[in-house]
């Protein structure tokens, strides 16, 4: 019998796993903070610290994207991430996901998306390479 996938709300932040080593993080309406990426990439690492995981971020927006940025590229987040697939709904959300990862040097791939499967099915490809 398999393991029960994990489910967890920390802030307003939904994170699940939806298959095992791919969790899906939803911010819903939060502004992306470093502060509050920083908190939810911690929690990620204390509750899966033995897998390198691939990740589908849902977000509306980021503010001070520089400081984002300094966190994603942080060398300790390629130790534990696999591939960061960033889905992006709006134009806006597109426009700032393009311009954002044109600039951000991540120790792993990462790539945007208007579809939801599409972006899972990234996701498992970068985990069998990986």
């Amino acid at each position: 019998m398999g393991t029960a996938l994990k489910q967890l709300r920390f802030y307003e932040v939904e994170i699940r796993e939806l298959e095992p080593r791919i969790l899906e993080i939803d911010y819903g309406t939060q502004i992306i903070t470093a502060e509050l990426l920083e908190a939810v990439i911690e929690k990620v690492h204390k509750e899966w610290p033995d897998y390198k995981v691939a990740i589908l971020v849902r977000a509306a927006s980021a503010v001070d994207l520089g400081r984002v940025a300094k966190v994603v590229e942080a060398e300790k987040l390629g130790r534990t991430t696999a591939a960061v697939a960033i889905l992006g709904h709006s134009k806006l959300a597109q426009m700032l996901g393009n311009l954002f990862m044109r600039y951000e040097r991540s120790p792993y791939p990462n790539r945007l998306f208007t579809d939801r499967e599409a972006a899972i099915a990234w996701l498992r490809a970068q985990l069998r390479d990986a």
